[in-house]
């Protein structure tokens, strides 16, 4: 299962396991596509919106 970091080492971020989650494929892409938005819970689950 991919690893979703929520601050990419791509921009700078760190690999910081405790701002990760483990994603199915499904959901790791919309993470990253830009017609949704996340809500991250403070028991680490993710749900996902479309942005209007």
């Amino acid at each position: 299962m991919p690893r979703h970091h929520d601050d990419s080492w791509l921009s700078g971020g760190e690999t910081n396991f405790d701002k990760a989650r483990l994603l199915c494929p499904k959901h790791h892409a919309r993470i990253h596509d830009p017609g949704f938005g996340t809500t991250i819970h403070p028991d680490n689950q993710v749900t996902f919106h479309m942005r209007t």
